[in-house]
């Protein structure tokens, strides 16, 4: 006689919180999508919370998905016990990046202003998103706004003036750069070679 079939085992918060982050790096981010609607908001006892966000925020911003993001923001306000609870920083920063690499800069600036706290990853955000569309004075106002900098801010900034053919902002950046940071960003050899036949013109 056939022993009757075992009940699978439900997966812990922890686990799920694994999973969501290997899927949201991984090649197929659409994979934490659906387990967290699968497993945390339909058939689990597990529910999501404030470590849960930043991760399923994340693979919507590797898709692209802006509408599927706002839905998540809207379930974290909607699920009675976070509610009331303010977005930290890194799930805050996680909802900037994914506006940001949208082009939404209006929400990402109203988000950006509000924001009761920011970091260097928040800065670097708004940064590399103004770059990328070639809106450099505004990503330079940002950048001259910091109160501290990594390798990344100061590659973002002078990558976008060398991307432009702005030799000598970008030199100058260049040469401000703290030596523990340098290295060479991508366009600035270039750049370099055409400021010098420039001047000794």
């Amino acid at each position: 006689m056939a022993a009757p079939p075992q009940s699978a085992a439900i997966p812990s918060q922890t686990d799920l919180h694994h999973l969501l982050s290997a899927h949201a790096r991984g090649p197929s981010p659409q994979r934490a999508l659906l387990l967290f609607y699968d497993h945390m908001l339909l058939h689990s006892p597990a529910f999501p919370d404030r470590f849960t966000f930043p991760l399923v925020l994340k693979a919507c911003t590797r898709l692209r998905d802006l509408p599927l993001g706002r839905q998540i923001h809207a379930t974290w306000l909607k699920t009675p016990h976070l509610h009331r609870i303010p977005f930290d920083l890194h799930t805050c920063n996680t909802l900037l990046h994914l506006y940001a690499v949208c082009g939404e800069f209006g929400n990402a600036h109203q988000l950006f202003d509000r924001m009761p706290q920011r970091d260097v990853i928040s800065y670097n955000a708004m940064i590399s998103a103004h770059v990328r569309v070639g809106n450099l004075a505004r990503a330079r106002k940002l950048f001259n706004e910091m109160p501290e900098r990594d390798s990344q801010s100061w590659n973002f900034m002078i990558s976008g003036y060398a991307t432009v053919g702005l030799a000598d902002e970008a030199t100058e950046l260049l040469n401000r750069m703290p030596m523990p940071l340098k290295g060479v960003p991508r366009g600035v050899g270039c750049v370099r070679r055409d400021a010098k036949g420039r001047h000794d013109a």
